[in-house]
This record gives C-alpha cells, structure tokens and sequence, in this order.
C-alpha cells in the first residue's frame, strides 16, 4: 500500500533537501497512521514524526483500535508546541504547513502557517490572515501547496524552499 498508493509531490524531497540542509528541523504531525509516517520520516530524513497507532493484537492483526490519544488540530498544536520547547525555540520561531482544518491550530500556534495545496477553509484562512508573523509583518500572501509539495503559486521547488527559508527567519525574530 506504501508504495503504491503513497505518492509525494513533485520536488518534494528536493524542498525539504533544500530545507534541511539550511539547517532547518522537520517535523511530521500527520492524523494518519505511524505505519506511513515512520516510513516517511526515514524516506525524506524527518527529525520527528508523530501520527495515530494503530492497535496490533498478538497474531499481529489490527485491532480496529487506535492507541492513545486521536492526532487531531489540538494534538498538532500541542507537538509543535512540544517540539519547540524540546528544542530550546519559541512557538513564534516555527513553520507550520498544513492543508487541512485541523491544521488551522498548529499553524496559529506557529510564527508563520503556511497553506499548501490547501483546502478551502485553510486557503480563506491564509488570505484572511495574510500569512503573518505573530508580529504581524506580511512573511509571504498567497502561498497555497501542500505540506509534501512544491507547488507554491507556480513557484519552482528552489524557490518554494527559499520561501520557507524566509519565513523561517522572519518568525525567528518575531
């Protein structure tokens, strides 16, 4: 099913290459499942990935459980949060990139949220809100892709990466 069904976008790999190799920590807070994102997380060098468990019983079937608590908006708040305090930075110093509604409270948690390949709610939210820091300094408007894509108003994957770059460091001094 990984290989088959799970496809990233276009020069994803070659953004977050980009993005890493400025130095920059990734994160992965995903409402899937862990069997895909610890596989992501090693595909694309992810430093922490966090996602829903599915329960395995003793023969090694699923249970139709998932353990512990559901990765909903909150809880990708709450790792980003958590994240950034493991790693000595204020929430106001990070990016977050979402597509989805229950990515809108981690992206306010963030100095800058990022819509990519978004859904409605979260392009009117990025428009709304212009994509500012906590300062509320424009970082970047109209930048609408997908947390695993590079398709940032017809940007190319170097300067979606730059765009990251970018916000990165105008959070970091918000």
């Amino acid at each position: 099913v990984y290989d088959e069904k799970l496809q990233l976008n276009p020069g994803a790999e070659r953004m977050l290459s980009s993005v890493q190799a400025a130095g920059i920590k990734t994160l992965l807070v995903s409402g899937g499942f862990t069997f895909f994102t610890e596989k992501l997380k090693a595909r694309l060098g992810l430093d922490r990935a966090y996602a829903n468990t599915l329960e395995v019983d003793g023969a090694g079937l699923l249970t139709g459980s998932v353990l512990g608590d559901i990765v909903d908006g909150a809880a990708k708040a709450h790792w980003l949060r958590t994240w950034a305090d493991e790693l000595g930075v204020a929430p106001h110093a990070t990016i977050a990139i979402g597509d989805g509604a229950n990515d809108l409270p981690m992206m306010a948690v963030a100095g800058a949220g990022l819509a990519f390949n978004a859904k409605p709610t979260v392009r009117e939210s990025a428009r709304r809100s212009g994509c500012r820091s906590r300062k509320a300094r424009p970082i970047r408007s109209n930048i609408v892709s997908d947390a695993a894509t590079v398709r940032t108003a017809g940007s190319t994957p170097r300067a979606a990466a730059a765009m990251m770059k970018t916000a990165c460091r105008r959070a970091s001094r918000g």
